[in-house]
């Protein structure tokens, strides 16, 4: 073993002396346009075996074989240059590299770019979360106010409609103490009506001695009503009266018989009828509506009758009543003749009075 290690040392101390004689040093300075040193410029040699760097002061130092033919300086922002090596001082003068600078430039430009978008994204994406909380929470507190409006409303509209109960009770029962006695039961009912003749006008031809004009007619109708009341609102009775009719009667003449003058006729007729009296509501006024059906005697004309009024109750039995309404009037018929024919009826509007006992 000894004596294979020997001849293997013996032949790498004769190649290491060879090795060494064929590398030489090449020095030099690399500067920038501008005569400034640059420092920390890369020099690679052509074939690539070793790499130096600039010193602070510009200058390198860099042994390469004697096969390499030359050495190129290179750096970031700067062109590269490439020299020769033979055997002298290199001097490298670099000019800006424009693109690069403007490369890297606009490189960086997108990396800020890019990193504001994503930390406005970010930035973003904190703002809606936020906004999307409060309004989580303004939901939420807008809902609680709903529901506790709601709860306010329905509680106050629950003591408006129990203050109303108790103020429509209260009302019932004081009417009830003042008039309930009078609600039901057998009533007696007297009232005088007013009627008036809308223009109302019949003609009536003699024979020899000229026309006959009924102008006015005012009828007064006194009424006795026995009814019962069935009910707080209706009542149901049967009656009759006195119908006391003055007409007015204009007496003319023709080219044959002169004008002699006017006068009046008054005529009385008995009504016989059923009514219905309708009052809606519980107070001491109360509206009243009356509805009459029947039949005139002597007259032999039907009787209608409709009214609408108000009622004051004095005592749970006693009260007055005025109401306007329409009615069927006997009024004469005549034919060509100098006796009549008989009646017809005639709607005419009125008023009555009356008192329900």
């Amino acid at each position: 073993m000894k004596r294979l290690l020997l001849p293997v040392l013996l032949l790498a101390g004769l190649f290491s002396p060879i090795a060494a004689q064929n590398l030489r040093t090449v020095r030099g300075l690399v500067r920038g346009e501008d005569k400034n040193p640059l420092p920390g410029i890369l020099l690679t040699p052509s074939d690539n075996s070793v790499t130096a760097f600039s010193a602070e002061d510009g200058t390198f130092e860099i042994q390469v074989g004697y096969d390499v033919a030359s050495l190129t300086a290179s750096g970031n922002d700067w062109q590269s240059v490439t020299q020769f090596v033979d055997g002298s001082f290199l001097i490298f003068t670099l000019k800006k590299d424009m693109l690069a600078i403007k490369e890297r430039e606009q490189a960086v430009r997108d990396s800020i770019r890019r990193e504001e978008q994503r930390l406005q994204a970010i930035a973003d994406s904190v703002v809606r979360a936020e906004q999307a909380r409060e309004k989580a929470v303004r939901d939420s507190i807008r809902r609680e106010e709903k529901q506790r409006q709601a709860l306010l409303d329905q509680e106050k509209k629950q003591q408006q409609e129990q203050a109303a109960r108790e103020k429509r009770e209260a009302r019932d029962k004081a009417y009830e103490e003042r008039f309930g006695a009078g609600d039901k039961g057998f009533a007696h009912d007297i009232s005088l009506s007013y009627l008036q003749a809308l223009g109302l006008q019949e003609t009536v031809i003699y024979k020899y001695s000229g026309q006959r004009n009924y102008s006015n007619l005012y009828p007064l109708l006194l009424t006795y009503t026995f009814s019962y009341k069935l009910h707080r609102m209706f009542s149901v009775g049967i009656g009759t009266g006195v119908l006391y009719n003055i007409r007015s009667i204009t007496i003319g003449g023709d080219e044959f018989s002169p004008t002699y003058g006017n006068f009046t006729e008054k005529q009385l007729s008995i009504p016989l009828y059923v009514e219905l009296k309708f009052r809606p509501f519980k107070s001491v006024v109360r509206p009243i509506l009356e509805v009459k059906g029947g039949w005139y005697l002597l007259s032999n004309v039907y009787l209608v009758d409709a009214a609408i009024g108000a009622e004051y109750r004095f005592t749970p039995t006693m009260s007055a009543y005025l109401s306007l309404g329409v009615s069927t009037v006997p009024w004469p018929s005549f034919r060509y003749s100098e006796h009549r024919a008989g009646y017809k009826a005639d709607r005419m509007p009125f008023v009555r009075i009356g008192v329900s006992l």
